[in-house]
């Protein structure tokens, strides 16, 4: 059967009633918290460019304090301007202690009764007193502003971090909260020495007018070449919505310190700088090695020194790799000396970028790496393959006597060279360093490996 299906249209329209509205264009955009600081800094008296920055930025790169030759007397102080975009906010500063070190002992300072050397085992923290206080953007603590409890740095153990509220609910420094677009100031003033720290009157006038009294003159020589290491960190958090927030830590603890002791060794026409820093993009502490000689005449070395009984070495047996993580700036690759103890008195294995694998070509002086590097490069690490030339003989050329001679691979060195060297014998120390016996070096370190740990 087939069947046909008809339709009946009735009327002419075929559409039902409508009517249609539309709003277009309903949108959810989120605000913003963007906390930018500007800093302005003086050095006793004198405006530092160094720790001056004027452009409300981030904080990457940017330090508060900078000095690398303090003297007893010696002062600073800081105007750091807060500027949040565009939502009001609270906010917390913490300052964190990181690290407190003697980087070793001049005579001097044994003189004055100090006895510890070491890492963690500085004065200069407990010497370097500190003053915040809520200013009004001219540099000076004068009458009527807030002063925050002072004192020195060293009252934080090293990895110990001090909170600060700026403003939060129940009240800080600037108030109970930061208003978006507007600009509030923090000063910071510090005194290698005592202060009494008194306000001045207000005025117009600036540190270079109002110094920071600072008496340097009950200091002795106990922090002589120590150094310390801090970390700042300010903190902006939304208001609305968060009527119960309270300031508390953010910072969380200390970058772990480098393996070994810092030294560096001058020429009288020359500089060199050993220090623990930090370096952008990298966890934790390095190891900032630079020696800069003048008037063409080397000699100057900085060095990271490891003790071998530190890493379980005795003897060059133990030896079987040493490496490390680079950032090369400029200059000379870091190279190390092994410091062995034969029988006619201690001498260095120097291994080095040039002489360390002569079928990639000794007395290499060209394209020496830069950035980020591994120990030697392409030339690898240290181990039984690589080649180390005797310091108590000529520092070259390859292909002549008894340069030759005296340029073994560890492997070689173990088995028995010059000088008494073989595998039996004592291994006092590691010293991973840059000098300028080639040119004027720079680099980082980190992550420095004996034996693979």
């Amino acid at each position: 059967m087939i069947v046909f299906v008809g339709a009946v249209v009735i009327g002419a329209t075929g559409a039902f009633f409508s009517d249609t509205e539309t709003s277009t264009g309903n949108t959810f955009t989120a605000g913003a918290i963007d906390l930018k600081i500007d800093n302005e800094s003086y050095y006793n008296g004198e405006r530092n460019d160094g720790t001056t920055w004027l452009v409300p930025s981030d904080l990457d790169g940017q330090l508060f304090f900078d000095f690398r030759d303090l003297k007893p007397g010696d002062w600073g102080e800081d105007t750091i301007s807060l500027h949040v975009n565009n939502n009001d906010a609270y906010a917390c500063v913490d300052v964190r202690l990181d690290s407190d070190d003697d980087n070793g002992l001049t005579e001097p300072e044994q003189g004055d009764g100090d006895n510890t050397g070491g890492v963690g085992e500085g004065e200069l923290a407990d010497a370097v007193n500190f003053y915040w206080w809520a200013d009004d953007g001219d540099n000076v603590f004068e009458t009527g502003e807030q002063l925050l409890p002072a004192g020195p740095l060293g009252n934080l153990a090293v990895g110990q971090v001090a909170t600060v509220a700026l403003a939060q609910p129940g009240g800080g420094v600037l108030g109970t909260v930061l208003t978006g677009g507007q600009t509030y100031y923090i000063g910071k003033a510090w005194c290698f020495g005592n202060s009494d720290f008194e306000a001045y009157p207000e005025g117009d006038t600036g540190p270079d007018v109002r110094p920071v009294i600072c008496d340097g003159s009950e200091e002795d020589n106990t922090t002589q070449t120590d150094g310390l290491t801090a970390t700042i960190s300010f903190m902006a958090v939304q208001s609305r919505n968060n009527g119960e927030f309270v300031c508390a830590p953010h910072l969380g603890d200390a970058p772990t310190q480098p393996e070994g002791t810092l030294e560096t060794e001058e020429s009288t026409s020359g500089e060199a700088l050993a220090e623990f820093s930090t370096f952008d993009g990298v966890d934790g502490l390095l190891a900032h090695l630079k020696v800069a000689g003048t008037d063409g005449t080397p000699g100057d070395e900085a060095r990271i020194v490891i003790q071998a009984s530190d890493v379980s070495i005795a003897t060059l047996n133990d030896l079987n790799t040493i490496s490390w993580a680079a950032f090369g700036v400029t200059g000379y690759a870091p190279h190390v000396d092994v410091i062995v103890n034969p029988v006619g008195g201690e001498v260095a294995l120097v291994f080095e970028y040039a002489k360390v694998d002569p079928a990639l070509g000794c007395d290499d002086v060209g394209d020496y790496p830069t950035g980020n590097f591994n120990t030697f490069d392409d030339k690898g690490i240290v181990d039984s393959g690589a080649y180390a030339w005797l310091s108590s003989g000529p520092a070259g050329t390859c292909g002549s006597e008894p340069f030759d001679t005296n340029h073994n691979s560890l492997a070689e060195w173990k088995a028995g060279g010059p000088d008494g060297i073989d595998g039996d014998t004592p291994v006092l120390r590691l010293e991973i360093e840059v000098d300028n016996w080639i040119e004027s070096s720079e680099a980082y370190i980190n992550d420095v490996l004996v034996n693979g740990s």
